[in-house]
Parts: C-alpha cells; structure tokens; sequence
C-alpha cells in the first residue's frame, strides 16, 4: 500500500482511507497502533493506556484458570469476519474453540469476544458497532468490560442457539464477581480485581 491513512479519532467510525482485505493483510506490523477494518476503511488507533493493559492482563490470567485446556485464549489478535464492511477486527480477547498458530484466526473459531471498554474509546463501537458485527458473523457469544464505570461491569450479548435470528440477546450489565457459560463451561469474572491495586508485602 503506498499511502499512508490518516488516523482515527475513537469519536469517529470510519477517519482513514479506503483498504482493501488484501493490503491490511499486507502491513507489517506496528506495536504502536490497533489497527482494523472498519466499513471498508483503514481505522487506525493508539494502544489504550495502562489501566487497559492492567485490566486485559489480569481478565486473561483469570480465564486462563478456568478454560478446557483445548481452548484457545489470545489477547488482541486480528479476527477475519467474511460477514459485513468490517472485515477484520481486534477485539482485546478471544476465545477459541482450539489452540492456533497464525497471524489471524475466522471467526467461525471464536467461541467468545471481549471488548475492554477504557480511555479514548467509543462506547458507541465497542456496546453496539461490533457487537453487531460479530453477531452476523456468528460469533455465538461477546462480553463488553467497561471499566470506565464505576463499580466496573460486563454485559454479555449472546445468540440463542435454538432461534438464531442472526442478532445477539443482550443481558443486563452485571457487577461484582460475575459467571457466565461459555460453551457450556461456566466461567467466573471478578470484575473489582481487574483494576485494584497490587498488594505489596509491609515490613
């Protein structure tokens, strides 16, 4: 690709330039920007700042401990949605019905999608763009951690399997120490450890 696309703001839905699936492919990579298909443009946004990375650490230790060894767990990995203008996405966190090694994992391998709601980023994209996104591509489960709230919280939107409508049901936001089935697997979340501060031994 030989331009360089502007960058997007997080109030925006689509600031860069026109791309096609095969030039995203293409970019090398850049530890300094997340960078996504969105309506057939180039979004490109600074990484968030440390209370998301904080909260993106320790949301993965936790499921960690707790998913069938066959499953998958990758923070920030490019997801290839066929469905749709918005044909790759980073959500913060899959999970996937199998360990992978490649640079981009189909969504038809997702079993769930996190998106970390923090700092400079559009609530908008992340409770209902992308959401709807995934549901289309029928990504069975998605889970938005706002921590920007207070107590922090997670809403899950999931397809029902039986009447699959090809939209997610959405559930009530939830606080506090949450379990949600994945799968089948029950999964447990405490929302209030994602950012407390690190205890630290007194002499």
């Amino acid at each position: 690709m030989t331009h360089r696309p502007r960058r997007a703001t997080s109030s925006s839905s689509c600031d860069g330039l026109p791309v096609t699936i095969a030039e995203y492919d293409a970019l090398p990579v850049d530890n300094e920007l997340r960078r996504e298909i969105e309506d057939g443009c180039l979004l490109e946004r600074e990484r968030p700042g440390t209370s998301h990375a904080k909260a993106l650490h320790r949301l993965t230790a936790q499921l960690d401990a707790q998913l069938p060894d066959r499953w998958g767990l990758y923070p920030e990995v490019v997801v290839e949605l066929p469905v749709g203008a918005s044909a790759r996405r980073v959500p913060s966190l899959i999970v996937t019905s199998a360990e992978r090694d490649v640079p981009r994992v189909p969504a038809s391998d997702v079993l769930l999608a996190v998106e970390i709601v923090s700092a400079g980023e559009s609530a908008l994209r992340e409770y209902a763009k992308k959401p709807t996104e995934y549901a289309a591509n029928h990504i069975p489960m998605t889970c938005v951690v706002d921590i920007q709230r207070r107590p922090s919280a997670l809403t899950v939107y999931r397809i029902d399997p039986i009447d699959d409508t090809g939209r997610y049901q959405l559930e009530p936001p939830a606080s506090g120490v949450v379990t949600v089935a994945v799968a089948g697997t029950a999964i447990t979340v405490a929302l209030d450890d994602l950012l407390v501060l690190r205890q630290r031994n007194r002499c």
